[in-house]
């Protein structure tokens, strides 16, 4: 299985985010999953899957998606408010 990430829709800096990990051990099969939601709206911005990436990486991935949205408020002038589980 490929590597799976969407985009849905555009950082509004005046949003809150919500980042939920389902982890899985990267051994090909279930995948592992990271949902991206914007609060209040609670519009899905964004999703990441696969079912080869190993536990380091997906904190990686997770640690990137948030840096995304952390610097696209901040280039319109906001700082991000992002939590995750």
């Amino acid at each position: 299985m490929k590597c799976i990430t969407s985009y849905y829709k555009n950082i509004d800096p005046n949003s809150s985010y919500i980042l939920g990990w389902d982890p899985s051990l990267g051994t090909g099969g279930d995948p592992a999953a990271i949902q991206t939601i914007e609060i209040p709206t609670m519009e899905q911005v964004c999703e990441w899957q696969h079912n080869l990436t190993t536990i380091q990486g997906q904190v990686r991935i997770l640690r990137d998606l948030c840096n995304y949205i952390q610097d696209e408020c901040a280039t319109k002038g906001s700082q991000a408010s992002i939590y995750y589980s």
